[in-house]
């Protein structure tokens, strides 16, 4: 009898899955998206060996070549955009040049991006980038910002996603989950004069700044809702959800796998967007920085995955979702529900222990 029990746990959830993925129909209105993976080495290359502006290039000429009249999207990957922040005085008005979140007509990149989508009105492109943000003179930061030298002024930096419209518009967002010991510093508060010890990965170090809200950026005309997944926030199933509550109809994930070198890490971390995939019901557009980059499908089913350590380009039609799923809605019940069963079983068997006494 346990045994036919522990059988039906196990078994009746598999086959209703099976129905369940063999009868979903996906729906939503179609887009045509391109991904790039331009597969610069994180080791050697990308920050520093080669010019941010090369880099850039290298992917404009890898998507060039897919673009049309009907493409709404280019997804390019985490810290696609590496430019140098510096800040220069005009006779006392202070002027921003590179990635400052604060005022982007300085950056060569952010012109650089409009220039190329002048052939295609209806696009835009999506890509992480390295970024910061300066806060007013003597204005309270948190404590992740860093104080300019000679200046009573600090400033915060991103690991952060960029998104230009052809009419020169642009949105941008900070990523909010921060990998421990290489994006944040634990217990900054406590520890702050470790910074210098944290993990030295490229880019910039020690804690990065970080953003409360779960934005969705929209492509020109508002055609498409995306929600900005910056590598270590695909893992969030919650985190995700909050997007899609917020209005995104597209998830979008941008990454740089090389760090793994070619071990199952950047395979285990592609799943997870599968399971994204899957809890919101919505098509995926993945971008990394090196294998694997694809699409995604609302059934979860992966779509032209690209090779590992090759530079790639692909396109692709993705489904614009808008209904919400019942996990969409109510958050990740299963992992809650195990967590609160688990309090009262401790309470209960605390409570047996100290009766018996």
């Amino acid at each position: 009898h346990q045994a036919l029990v522990a059988t039906a746990v196990i078994a009746l959830p598999w086959a209703a899955s099976l129905i369940r993925y063999a009868t979903f129909e996906q729906a939503g209105e179609p887009a045509e998206v391109v991904v790039v993976q331009p597969n610069i080495d994180p080791y050697k290359e990308k920050f520093g060996a080669i010019d941010p502006m090369e880099q850039l290039e290298r992917m404009l000429r890898q998507a060039t070549p897919l673009m049309d009249s009907a493409t709404a999207l280019v997804v390019m990957p985490e810290t696609a955009l590496q430019e140098p922040t510096t800040l220069s005085d005009d006779r006392g008005r202070l002027v921003f040049h590179g990635l400052w979140e604060n005022d982007m007509s300085g950056s060569r990149s952010v012109a650089r991006i409009r220039s190329f989508l002048q052939p295609w009105p209806r696009a835009a492109v999506i890509a992480g980038m390295s970024a910061a943000r300066l806060y007013p003179t003597g204005a309270d930061h948190p404590i992740s910002a860093r104080v300019l030298d000679g200046m009573d002024r600090a400033f915060d930096a991103y690991n952060a996603a960029l998104l230009v419209r052809a009419d020169g518009s642009h949105e941008d967002y900070n990523k909010s989950k921060l990998v421990p010991g290489v994006e944040l510093m634990p217990f900054e508060n406590v520890l702050g004069p470790l910074g210098g010890l944290a993990l030295d990965l490229g880019g910039t170090t020690g804690s990065l700044g970080t953003q409360a809200g779960r934005e969705v950026v929209y492509t020109s005309g508002q055609r498409l809702g995306l929600a900005p997944i910056i590598c270590y926030e695909s893992i969030y199933g919650d985190h995700v959800a909050a997007h899609v509550r917020n209005g995104a109809d597209l998830l979008v994930i941008m990454t740089n796998d090389g760090w793994w070198g070619n071990t199952p890490g950047y395979h285990q971390h592609l799943l997870y967007g599968k399971l994204r995939a899957v809890e919101t019901r919505r098509d995926v557009a993945r971008s990394a920085n090196t294998g694997i980059s694809c699409f995604i499908d609302q059934r979860g089913d992966m779509h032209q995955p690209t090779g590992w350590w090759v530079p790639a380009a692909i396109k692709g039609t993705v489904r614009a979702r808008r209904d919400l799923t019942f996990y969409v809605r109510h958050g990740d019940y299963i992992g809650k529900g195990a967590y609160g069963t688990s309090v009262i079983v401790l309470l209960l068997a605390a409570a047996m222990a100290f009766k018996r006494r």
